[in-house]
């Protein structure tokens, strides 16, 4: 009986990760309520993955449903404690430049996007929000660390560095450039 039931979980685990990469490829294309309804999808069948939950709160998140993306975050983490994804959705439900709304906590923002980072430290996207948190806030050691960390991350191509040089070049002293 056992070798029969290990099949069947083995089909459905691959099932499940077929199902969440192709929600993953909607949420790529932007198709947000396409990768909705094929995550909640992926969640019902499997409630214990994590990397689901935390997809589905991004999802949410873009969709600007907070209870939503801070109830699915929340539960990713419960599963998985040091989910470094949901941990950066969780901060960016937290932060106020997104929209106030009743999880607007700078304070808490700033510790799930330390979390997320320390969870991953190879992943350069919570640093880049803990740049700005930290340009706010005036913790120019904060702000040099994110930027070091991004660095060291790679978060930032070659390519990037020399199209920001190629702006700044020809700028006159104290020029102020604004950018999107």
């Amino acid at each position: 009986l056992a070798a029969s039931a290990s099949p069947s979980m083995a089909t459905a685990a691959s099932r499940s990760t077929t199902d969440l990469d192709a929600a993953i490829a909607l949420f790529m294309a932007q198709d947000y309520e396409g990768a909705l309804v094929s995550l909640e999808t992926v969640v019902a069948e499997d409630p214990e993955n994590a990397d689901a939950h935390a997809w589905l709160a991004e999802v949410h998140r873009r969709l600007r449903d907070p209870d939503s993306a801070f109830a699915e975050a929340s539960r990713a983490v419960e599963l998985e404690p040091c989910h470094a994804f949901a941990y950066n959705v969780l901060g960016e439900v937290h932060t106020e430049i997104h929209g106030a709304s009743v999880y607007s906590d700078d304070e808490r923002a700033w510790e799930c996007f330390f979390k997320a980072a320390q969870c991953d430290p190879d992943d350069g996207n919570p640093w880049l929000t803990i740049w700005s948190l930290a340009m706010s806030r005036g913790d120019e050691k904060a702000e040099g660390l994110a930027i070091e960390r991004m660095h060291e991350t790679g978060f930032f191509t070659p390519a990037a560095y020399e199209l920001a040089r190629w702006f700044l070049r020809d700028l006159p002293e104290n020029a102020v450039l604004l950018t999107n």
